[in-house]
């Protein structure tokens, strides 16, 4: 499975960005890009319980206009139940300043 988000930046340029993520006991190991670059490459999002997590990307450079986030499920943490899921709660771009 995969989920592919638009979001639009006002000015390109390189960005901190941040993902606003859930992680629970039957959510999935996915692989993360930024306009076609791996950010992360496996991304497990298994928790014992539920919780908000803010996964940092790093610096990406996006631009002026529409850019998109690709979440690919890989698959499963041994001790998760096989429900593969990922849970987006928010993308924060911050402009990073010489």
């Amino acid at each position: 499975d995969r989920l592919v988000v638009e979001f639009t930046i006002a000015e390109a340029g390189d960005y901190d960005v941040t993902l606003g993520i859930t992680k629970a006991g039957d959510y999935g190991i996915v692989r993360v890009a930024v306009n076609g670059q791996t950010r992360m490459e496996l991304l497990d999002c298994f928790n014992n319980g539920v919780v908000a997590v803010d996964q940092k990307l790093g610096a990406c450079n996006l631009r002026q206009g529409k850019n998109t986030l690709e979440v690919t499920v890989l698959g499963a943490n041994p001790d998760a139940m096989k429900s593969h899921m990922f849970g987006l709660d928010y993308i924060l771009a911050q402009k990073r300043w010489a």
